[in-house]
């Protein structure tokens, strides 16, 4: 006999002292293949000879077998006596969901879509598929049917087609923050079916950030062309008024050399990056626009506050005179007709924007996203603190601050 032997043993048997108490049938079956173990540990006095003894006895794999029964026993997994139920003869049968009760779990989130009040092409693709309920009794027929009909997709596009195109309406179609919006609802409304979605968007993000890039570039090079051109007006006007002379005269005259250079240079940039000349960019209103420093009235940038109009017709004169091979003598002795206007300033230019905004706000009224917007500042502001209560909608619009749609497009925008 060997210590060793006897102590390996008990290693084996120890781990079952975890799951006590157990089931006396259990308990015998550990009991036996212990003293079977000991007897096997106790007829060999090498070591070496028990442990090749052990492994050809098939008592380890006795062992496994029994613990397995013992830790399912104790998880309920298994008869407390540790005997597996093979025979479910006795087990009433599962009850079959008709077609009508599989449906109805879509019924909770088609009444919160209703609870929106816009979201009306996945009310109506939530009321498709519950109207399957009044088509077939058979279960395997109405599943056929989900799948033929895409029924489910259908939820997962219109409804999301709800979220997307009245943020996209409420924006500006013209400025490059839609074009990411524009080109995901674009892929939605040609997607028929998950995996056409999926890989749609991810070829879309590329091209996302190439239209925006190829537009954000557009612009800035269209603001950098106004801040010179106004710039360069603004010194020449200082010029011609202090005749060149004294110190702020002669600084008008070197501002306005270099600002004619750097214009010159900002509009050979446009041509040779972009193909387009000065004419060419007034063609196109989404840069247009930005010749005359826009700001935005309204919430998305659908209404914009710019300078006069007419400073697009005081550029294009400028750019001619840029351009002409006109000494700079000869420019200070040339008048501008028409002259730029610059913006109004203190009460009056708050004045201005006060009553653009309010424009803004009428047009927008019958839009689905301002119309869901104030539907939220009206139900919320009853759950406010009195304080908030008194900053009125807009304290309210603050609050919840409507942008889902602004989160959504700084993410499409990767900024």
């Amino acid at each position: 006999m060997s210590n060793l032997n006897r102590d390996t043993i008990q290693g084996y048997l120890t781990i079952f002292k975890d799951y006590q108490p157990m089931h006396p049938d259990l308990q015998a079956q550990v009991d036996d293949l212990g003293r079977r173990m000991y007897a096997l540990a106790d007829a060999h006095s090498d070591p070496m000879a028990f442990f090749q003894a052990f492994s050809q006895s098939g008592l380890q794999e006795e062992y496994s077998a029994l613990m397995g029964k013992v830790v399912m026993a104790s998880m309920g997994t298994v008869a407390a006596d540790g005997t597996v139920k093979t025979d479910y003869s006795d087990t009433p049968a599962p009850e079959v969901f008709s077609v009508r009760q599989y449906l109805e779990q879509y019924r909770i989130p088609y009444e919160e879509v209703k609870k929106a009040g816009y979201r009306k092409r996945g009310e109506r693709a939530y009321e498709e598929l519950l109207a399957l309920a009044d088509e077939t009794e058979d279960m395997q027929e109405a599943q056929l049917q989900i799948e033929e009909r895409r029924l489910l997709w259908k939820i997962v596009k219109e409804d999301s087609l709800d979220i997307f195109q009245p943020i996209l309406e409420a924006m500006d179609p013209l400025q490059a923050e839609s074009l990411p919006l524009e080109k995901h609802v674009e892929v939605y409304l040609e997607s028929d079916g998950d995996e056409a979605l999926t890989y749609g968007l991810e070829l879309a993000e590329n091209e996302k950030a190439l239209l925006v890039g190829r537009a954000m570039s557009r612009v800035q090079l269209t603001v950098l062309l106004a801040g010179i051109l106004m710039d360069y007006q603004a010194n020449k006007l200082t010029a011609q008024r202090s005749g060149g002379q004294g110190p702020t005269g002669q600084n008008a005259v070197r501002q306005m050399i270099a600002l004619r250079l750097a214009a010159q240079k900002t509009l050979g940039l446009l041509s040779s990056d972009f193909q387009m000349t000065f004419a060419d960019l007034i063609r196109e209103p989404a840069l247009m626009i930005w010749l005359l420093v826009p700001k935005n009235a309204d919430e998305l940038g659908r209404f914009k506050v710019t300078l006069h109009p007419q400073n697009i017709r005081a550029m294009e004169d400028l750019v001619g005179e840029i351009q002409s091979g006109l000494t700079t003598l000869e420019l200070l002795k040339r008048e501008n007709d028409p002259v730029l206007w610059y913006a109004l300033v203190g009460a009056e230019g708050r004045a201005y924007e006060d009553r653009a905004e309010k424009a803004a706000q009428a047009s927008n009224a019958s839009l689905t996203y301002f119309r869901y917007k104030a539907s939220l500042d009206q139900a919320g502001t009853a759950f406010l603190p009195k304080r908030e209560k008194k900053q009125g909608p807009q304290g309210m619009a603050q609050a919840l601050d409507a942008a889902p749609a602004k989160g959504f497009l700084k993410g499409l925008l990767g900024r």
